[in-house]
Formats: structure tokens, sequence, C-alpha cells
């Protein structure tokens, strides 16, 4: 399941940057919670490269309105993906440790 997740998500964040120039055309004039709402369906990672990924993404493509929003949503995937990173390296990686 973990897998498919990591595909959906994926492909969503693929979608969203093929078509970042014509959703933000469409969403211009409507109200700025529309395209906040498509950033963050769009970007469910908690790793540090894909953190790097969205960042330098958003670098090249300015959202003024969106800025907090990203802000917020690349300081929560570091804190999962370091999260994330503390847990392989611990105990809780050893099958020994759930037995």
């Amino acid at each position: 399941m973990l897998y498919t997740m990591k595909i959906g998500a994926n492909l969503s964040w693929k979608y969203y940057q093929d078509n970042f120039e014509f959703m933000k055309e469409m969403l211009s004039n409507a109200s700025p919670s529309l395209m906040h709402a498509c950033i963050i369906n769009s970007t469910r990672f908690c790793t540090l490269e894909k953190a790097k990924e969205v960042e330098a993404f958003f670098k090249d493509h300015s959202l003024p309105s969106s800025e907090r929003s990203i802000s917020q949503l690349l300081e929560n995937m570091r804190a999962n993906g370091m999260f994330l990173e503390t847990v392989k390296i611990s105990k809780l990686m050893d099958v020994a440790f759930w037995n």
C-alpha cells in the first residue's frame, strides 16, 4: 500500500508541474486558497530530497500569494523528512524490536 501511495504522490506532483502554467492562469482570478489546495494536495512527501525538489520548483515558478503556504509546506516536509531519517537509524527498524 505504501508503494502505491508513493506512486500516487509522484504522479500528482508531476501532473502539477506539467500543468502549472495552465492552473496558474485558470486560478488567477480565483481565491488563493484554491491554488494552495492544489499545491498541498500535489506535494504529499516526507523526504528531504523531495523538499529540495519542491523548493527549487517554486523558486523558478513564483507564486507571491502562496509564498507563506509554500514555506509552511516545506517546513513540514523537512520536519517529516528529518523524523523519517531518525526512524531509519533507530531500533524501530529492527524486526526484533517488534517481537
